[in-house]
């Protein structure tokens, strides 16, 4: 009787030494999926970290370019109105200068 109280205890023991050894490597792949994950976080932080302030700073910035471009338009606005003047005068001086002669021909004021 006692023998088999014996084996049964070193089977059981046994038993208990094998369920030990795979929790002691299920806590060695999560430790080490651990120190990954702490990684990726910490790796994310530091990228992600100033992310909000570099938006604000490319908001302004677009914010700038559009005033930017809004004045443009205008200046190229007024710039096509300036040189459309000075074709109506151009266009104006060009036929004070001209005269017709009795047969409708265009000549010149000048004379060379």
């Amino acid at each position: 009787m006692i023998t088999l109280v014996v084996i049964f205890n070193t089977l059981l023991a046994l038993l208990n030494f094998y369920i030990a050894w795979r929790v002691w490597k299920i806590r060695r792949v999560l430790a080490g999926a651990t120190k990954a994950i702490q990684a990726a976080d910490r790796n994310t932080y530091n990228v992600l970290h100033p992310a909000p302030r570099a938006i604000a700073i490319g908001q302004k910035g677009t914010l700038a370019l559009r005033k930017q471009y809004g004045n443009l338009g205008k200046q190229l606005e007024r710039l096509g109105q300036i040189l459309a003047s000075i074709r109506l005068v151009l266009g104006l001086l060009a036929r004070r200068r001209t005269k017709f002669d009795a047969n409708g021909t265009v000549r010149s004021r000048r004379r060379s």
